[in-house]
């Protein structure tokens, strides 16, 4: 047999990324011809039951808070130009809205002008075939908020922020991380436990500028969050007296 296609080629199959009528005419050896038409209304094209799409982390910048950036993964199948990606961010109560849609090669995105010291934040990816069909959606991640006050009578810190969601086996472990005075970078500064959403210490003294943020760490996998950070700053008065007394009572009997 040989085949003639409307656009003149002669394969036996034709594949088309454009909707419309097509034709073929089919001839065998004796030069009989038959022909027949299709029009293409909508393709179709499901995945295979182990395609996924997995959100992966999702993380505010430490050097620049205004940006989050959204990590994830689709199965290696699927993870073509063809296919596409939709990032969505919640947008209030059971509403969200499509922030961008990118080729199903790429695997992460960064979100710009983001308030996130005031909310934490909601996103979650869906996979779509070449048709722009979606077919798979991934698990709801958030920003970690994290919040907090300074009591410098009491010489306190504390901080609060809310937990991490949603690693398939949660959160390994929160470590608090700290800069002082005009440090560049964050230092690691003690390790919390996975239900943790809270810490208080007597370290106010410590020094007049703190800048604190909280990492969260997968518990099976690589993925880490890192919240928006928090500032305090001390004054640290220190008092002198100004007046002694030589009355032999034991107080302010020198001035020193």
């Amino acid at each position: 047999f040989s085949w003639l296609w409307w656009d003149g080629s002669t394969n036996q199959f034709l594949e088309t990324s454009h909707l419309g009528k097509y034709w073929v005419s089919v001839f065998d050896e004796s030069g009989c011809q038959a022909s027949d038409t299709v029009f293409v209304g909508r393709f179709v094209y499901e995945f295979d039951s182990d395609v996924a799409i997995e959100m992966n982390s999702v993380s505010v910048d430490t050097a620049d808070e205004r940006n989050i950036f959204l990590k994830w993964s689709v199965s290696e199948k699927e993870r073509v130009k063809t296919n596409q990606v939709f990032l969505y961010k919640s947008s209030g109560p059971d509403s969200w809205e499509l922030l961008e849609q990118v080729s199903a090669d790429e695997s992460t995105y960064t979100v710009v002008n983001s308030n996130t010291d005031e909310e934490s934040l909601e996103f979650y990816v869906g996979l779509a075939n070449r048709c722009g069909q979606e077919q798979r959606v991934s698990k709801t991640h958030n920003t970690i908020l994290l919040t907090g006050g300074g009591d410098e009578k009491e010489n306190l810190v504390q901080l609060n922020w809310n937990f991490y969601r949603d690693w398939d086996e949660g959160v390994k472990r929160y470590e608090l991380w700290r800069k002082k005075e005009e440090e560049k970078q964050y230092s690691f500064f003690t390790e919390l436990y996975p239900d943790a959403n809270n810490f208080i210490a007597s370290i106010a003294t410590d020094a007049f500028h703190h800048n604190y943020v909280i990492r969260a760490i997968e518990s099976a996998g690589e993925g880490e969050s890192w919240s928006n950070n928090v500032q305090f700053d001390f004054e640290h008065s220190v008092n002198v007296p100004n007046v002694f007394t030589p009355n032999s009572d034991s107080f302010n009997q020198f001035f020193e």
